[in-house]
C-alpha cells in the first residue's frame, strides 16, 4: 500500500482530485460573491 501511495500515478490521481474539487468548489453559488 505505501509503494502505491509513493507512485507517480497515485500522485497524479491525488493532483487530479484536488484540482477537480477546486474546480467544483469555485462552481457553487457560494463562491460567485467573490
Amino acid at each position: 500500500l505505501i509503494d502505491f501511495i509513493q507512485s507517480p500515478l497515485f500522485i497524479s490521481m491525488r493532483r487530479l482530485q484536488m484540482v477537480a474539487s477546486t474546480v467544483s468548489a469555485f462552481n457553487t453559488p457560494s463562491y460567485r460573491h467573490h
